[in-house]
């Protein structure tokens, strides 16, 4: 049982690392519209109080909000492993 649990506290520390290094977050999405009338257009879009809201971006804007959005799946997928090992914890008691 103290293994087990030193083994649950180890991998908690790790994902606990591994959200320090996330970086910016953002929900939403970003899309390469392609070439438009002026250029190449990027568009953000979310949610803002039940309601959606586009964006027209720059190319380094959807660099950096494509990342904050990659970092943010991230940050949900690891804060769902890090809820199973403290309900794994609380079993193993």
């Amino acid at each position: 049982m103290k293994t087990n649990l030193a083994r649950i506290e180890a991998e908690y520390g790790q994902l606990r690392g591994r959200l320090l290094n996330l970086g910016w977050i953002s929900q939403g999405y970003v899309q390469n519209r392609g070439p438009g009338a002026g250029g190449p257009c990027y568009q953000w879009t979310r949610k803002v109080k039940a309601k959606t809201i586009s964006v027209a971006l720059s190319q380094e804007q959807y660099a950096a909000l494509k990342q904050a959005i990659e970092n943010w799946r991230e940050a949900q997928e690891i804060l769902q492993q890090m809820q199973a090992l403290r309900s794994e914890e609380h079993t193993s008691e």
